[in-house]
Parts: C-alpha cells; sequence; structure tokens
C-alpha cells in the first residue's frame, strides 16, 4: 500500500568516467587503497547503479580489511564467473552432449548461480562472430525462456543443460 501512494523516480545511468571518478573519491576520503583497475571493476560490475558501486566499493574495503583492493577482488564480491570458464562453456557447444554435461555439471558443482551464468553467457554470445545474427536471436530467445524457468523455480541444471544443447543445435545449424 505504501508503494502505491509514492512517486516513482527513474534516474539514467552516470557516464562511466564520472561514476569511475566518483567511486575513486569515496574510496579516497575513506581511505581504501584501490590497485589499477579496481575502481573501474567496481563500476563495470555494479551496471551503472552508482548506489551499488558504493555498496560493493563498502563491502569490498570490510572484506580485504585494511589491505589494497584489487579487481579480482571486485569480481569474487560480484559473484563474476571467470572469463576461461564461460568460454570453456560456449566451446562445449561445438562439442558433443557429455562437453556439454560436463561443463554445466562443474558450474553447479562450482556454486555459480545460474541467472549469472546466462548474462554472461548472453554478452558473449552477442559478441561472437561466427554466429549470425539470426543465430544469435535465436539463442537470446532460448536464454529468455531459460531464464523466465529459472524465475518460475526449475531446476538449475536441468535448464542449463537445456540451454547448452538446443543453442549447440542452433549453433551448429548454418545460416539458420
Amino acid at each position: 500500500p505504501l508503494a502505491s501512494r509514492c512517486a516513482k523516480f527513474r534516474f539514467k545511468s552516470l557516464p562511466r568516467d564520472q561514476a569511475v571518478a566518483r567511486v575513486a573519491h569515496v574510496a579516497e576520503a575513506e581511505g581504501v587503497v584501490c590497485r589499477d583497475g579496481a575502481v573501474q571493476a567496481l563500476v563495470d560490475h555494479s551496471d551503472g547503479d552508482l548506489r551499488r558501486a558504493m555498496m560493493s566499493l563498502q563491502s569490498a574495503s570490510r572484506m580485504v580489511q585494511g589491505a589494497a583492493l584489487d579487481a579480482d577482488t571486485v569480481a569474487e564480491l560480484a559473484g563474476v564467473i571467470s572469463p576461461d570458464v564461460i568460454q570453456r562453456l560456449r566451446a562445449a557447444w561445438a562439442a558433443d552432449a557429455r562437453a556439454s554435461l560436463d561443463a554445466v555439471d562443474d558450474l553447479v558443482y562450482a556454486g555459480y548461480p545460474a541467472s549469472r551464468v546466462l548474462a554472461q553467457l548472453h554478452d558473449l554470445v552477442v559478441a561472437d562472430p561466427q554466429l549470425s545474427s539470426i543465430q544469435k536471436a535465436k539463442i537470446a530467445a532460448l536464454m529468455a525462456a531459460v531464464d523466465r524457468a529459472l524465475c518460475d523455480g526449475a531446476d538449475e541444471k536441468l535448464q542449463l543443460l537445456n540451454l547448452m544443447l538446443q543453442a549447440s543445435r542452433i549453433a551448429q545449424t548454418a545460416g539458420a
């Protein structure tokens, strides 16, 4: 009831350079030592949300407890999956079903959330020069269906495996 009586304001994200400057200013004011790339990583992993970047800075500074904050610590805090792991997952599409099952098993057993896997895999698919625009669109639609199923409470492992097998079929179809 309270939300219906309040005005909702939406703000666009600050330009990246301004957000980086602001986070760096706050880090310096709070005495948080940041190595090269740490502030940029905070801004990048916050998806343009300066408030989230500040909360991540606070959490990361507590995590390192006086040591210098680096980009790897920020990525770990943000739950970012290593690009090598995502690339291996993408490479499993070209292999057989067993490779897909093994790649999904590794992700699930490592504890990575399926939603994060989807987000990072989506970025990789969009930038993939080997896929046609139609293949990218079909894979993106498949990812949307998997995301919906996950939101409805479906099993993460089964949904990721479904994604892998169907995306493999789409990627192997020439000019699909």
